[in-house]
């Protein structure tokens, strides 16, 4: 819900300027949004890696696909959240050379690659947890 309402906020923002040059009279907006979406992705990657790592039992099998997940989800939350960290810090630097903008396009792509990585990583771990088990 955090982030439906930081998306809805920056919307809300972005459709009250007249043109894109005048995207710094939003600031805060964007700082808000990124900033929710950053969060989100650190509390997500690491509820699911902690629950991913009390379900670590002793049995080869399924602790070597948890392991595999809990570094999946590490590092895709890591990703996404340093690439929206990158973006607040671009956009509060440099703010004039639309440098930021590139960094949006940036996310959108890490988090469909993520998404088609967990994806295709299925029938890997699927084959470990049969030949193990």
């Amino acid at each position: 819900m955090m982030g439906l309402g930081g998306g809805l906020v920056f919307i809300i923002e972005f459709d009250r300027i007249q043109s894109f040059l005048d995207f710094n009279k939003i600031k805060w907006a964007v700082y808000l949004s990124f900033g929710i979406a950053a969060t989100i992705d650190i509390a997500i990657t690491t509820i699911m890696s902690i629950l991913l790592y009390r379900g670590i039992t002793g049995t080869s099998a399924t602790d070597g696909v948890l392991s595999t997940l809990i570094c999946y989800f590490f590092s895709a939350g890591l990703l996404t959240s340093l690439a929206e960290v990158a973006y607040i810090i671009l956009y509060a630097l440099a703010d004039k050379s639309l440098l930021y903008m590139g960094v949006t396009f940036l996310i959108s792509r890490i988090y469909t690659i993520s998404f088609l990585e967990l994806l295709n990583v299925r029938k890997q771990l699927r084959e470990d947890l049969h030949y193990s088990g």
